[in-house]
């Protein structure tokens, strides 16, 4: 009997705040949408202890309207027990503006 894979969460944008609970083996995937065009990035503020980002990547629109979002996507895996929060924040680039965040975005994560 072959086991079953460790779970993996996936949360968006509606998800800011959530608290969501990440056992050893497990993954989380966070998605949100970016435009860099902007210069406005999606930033890793905070990573919690006992997780480790595997996967920090940006897919870009599939349409050619301007303005249109991609999407960032970050995958967490647990190492150990994940406890601690996540927290995104969308920044200009340097030189391009302020040290202040547009826009924060958190998850608060526990073993």
């Amino acid at each position: 009997m072959m086991a079953e894979p460790p779970p993996v969460h996936r949360i968006t944008e509606a998800d800011d705040g959530a608290k969501v609970r990440l056992g050893p083996g497990e993954s989380l995937v966070v998605v949100l949408p970016e435009r860099p065009t902007t210069g406005y990035r999606w930033r890793i503020a905070t990573t919690p202890a006992g997780c480790r980002v595997s996967t920090d990547s940006f897919e870009a629109p599939t349409d050619n309207t301007p303005g249109a979002p991609g999407r960032h996507t970050w995958r967490l895996d647990a190492t150990d027990g994940c406890s601690g929060v996540f927290e995104l924040r969308l920044q200009a680039a340097p030189g391009r503006g302020g040290d202040e965040p547009a826009r924060s975005f958190a998850v608060n994560l526990a073993p």
